[in-house]
């Protein structure tokens, strides 16, 4: 399985998550697969088909809901806790 639904699962299910006190809406998850896929908010407004300002608002969700400042580290927060693939 591969694409935004692989997200997060790792070796984890959806309740280690919530355990994790991550509880990420789908398209979050889907905003979140494009960012860790290094894309920029304008790419992934295309490929979703969504405005660029509604992208921003599903990132600024993620950063918060992983207390992260920025994209990078919100990656490198969900790695650490086991919450994605590499």
């Amino acid at each position: 399985m591969t694409g935004p639904d692989k997200l997060f699962m790792g070796n984890r299910g959806l309740k280690d998550r919530e355990a994790a006190g991550v509880t990420l809406t789908k398209r979050e998850l889907e905003v979140f697969w494009w960012i860790q896929k290094g894309k920029t908010g304008w790419e992934i407004a295309t490929i979703l088909q969504i405005s660029t300002r509604t992208v921003k608002f599903h990132v600024q969700n993620v950063l918060v809901k992983l207390n992260a400042a920025t994209r990078a580290q919100a990656v490198a927060i969900a790695l650490k806790l086991d919450l994605m693939e590499p």
